[in-house]
């Protein structure tokens, strides 16, 4: 299909446009109420992946591997900038609690995915994919695909759309259950948030911009963009010396945490790093979904669908389940399930609908966490399992 695409692989300006104005039109949509509880990267790959299997752009071309290569890399750092652990425990009280009961529910659902869904030789690869997915966001996704070797794989695709579709049904179910008779008889958060969650909500502070548009500035960037490079061509060389495959997303990790937690109040002054991470992020799915073959993307997306099924199951469970024995508010499982699964934003979204305005800056906090976790336990999560097959 490549061959006689209208638009040629060699096109490099008109691919480029093409990709970066799915992203616009992905975002675009998101203003309006009737769409905007779909997370953008489902129109991000459904865009290309049409584009390209009806022949529009091709399915392989030199500016897809540029974009792979290169993208989430950068991204990496920008996004773990404001990690700093020690604010993080110290100011998100017990919804911090809930999300690590959350993520552990996550990794407990992935293990078991593993034991009760065959996938082959992949299978502890996908296990620890969905972990790191499940406890941090997309970024981790794909960081700990390429890690554990899976990203080039040709299913790679249709495991992202069933995530996205997945993500799209939990997300409605959190919706849902702040109206059941359940969550409204739980403490209200204004009970049992602590003081640090309160001063966190009250202050205009770098993560709490994260929940609403208009933190650009350039110089914020410019200097994101800088140290992300350098924190990236450091990490790289460190990976090569060490010759270890999938070494580079862990080096560049723990370097980017190292300087988030060393030096926490002037990174806090970045803005825009969040913004640029994503969109990175963003333009590396409409890739992927201009190399996505439909027929092959129905074959495989059974097992995967199962697979992925148990891990929010266990997910579910847990947080829900534990939590309730626990004692944690209705709310705030909700919002540090959310936070977990799905990521800050939509969290932040969720408490702010639901009149939680104290949860909104600790469910950013807990995101910004298992973001910073994630691919360390997606890896271990997939090498344990590794060893078992």
């Amino acid at each position: 299909m490549d061959s006689i695409s209208l638009v040629s692989a060699d096109a490099h300006i008109v691919l480029a446009l093409l990709l970066f104005a799915t992203v616009a039109i992905s975002l675009w949509l998101g203003r309006y109420w009737r769409t905007a509880r779909i997370p953008p990267f489902f129109p991000i790959l459904l865009i290309p992946l049409v584009l390209s299997n009806t022949g529009i752009i091709p399915m392989r071309a030199p500016i897809y591997d540029l974009v792979s290569k290169w993208f989430v890399v950068a991204a990496i750092p920008l996004m773990l900038f404001q990690a700093d652990f020690r604010r993080i425990i110290r100011e998100t009280g017990q919804t911090f609690a809930a999300f690590l009961l959350a993520a552990g529910g996550t990794t407990l659902g992935a293990v078991a995915a593993f034991f009760l869904v065959p996938l082959g030789e992949h299978q502890a690869a996908v296990a620890g994919t969905l972990s790191a997915a499940g406890v941090g966001g997309s970024m981790n996704l794909v960081a700990v695909s390429r890690a554990t070797g899976i990203e080039a794989a040709a299913w790679f695709p249709t495991l992202l759309a069933v995530t996205t579709i997945i993500a799209v049904l939990y997300l409605m179910f959190l919706s849902l259950l702040p109206a059941t008779r359940w969550s409204r008889q739980s403490p209200d958060p204004e009970q049992v948030v602590g003081a640090g969650e309160k001063s966190t909500a009250a202050a205009l502070d770098p993560a709490a911009s994260l929940a609403r548009p208009g933190s650009w500035h350039l110089r914020g960037m410019a200097a994101s963009l800088t140290l992300s490079a350098s924190i990236c061509a450091v990490g790289l060389a460190i990976a090569s010396a060490l010759q270890f495959q999938g070494s580079a997303i862990i080096v560049i990790t723990t370097l980017a945490l190292a300087a988030a937690n060393a030096a926490p109040g002037i990174l806090a002054r970045l803005r825009g790093n969040m913004e640029l991470g994503t969109l990175l992020l963003y333009v590396f799915f409409a890739t992927l979904g201009a190399r996505s073959d439909l027929a092959a993307l129905v074959g495989e997306s059974l097992g995967l669908t199962l697979f992925c099924g148990v891990v929010v199951a266990g997910h579910a469970l847990t947080v829900f389940g534990i939590g309730r024995l626990l004692g944690f508010s209705g709310p705030v499982m909700i919002v540090a399930s959310n936070a977990c699964l799905l990521g800050p934003p939509t969290a932040a979204g969720l408490a702010a609908s639901n009149g939680w305005t104290l949860l909104m800056a600790p469910a950013i906090l807990c995101g910004i966490f298992g973001y910073a976790i994630a691919n360390f336990l997606g890896v271990a999560v997939a090498g344990l399992l590794n060893g078992i097959l």
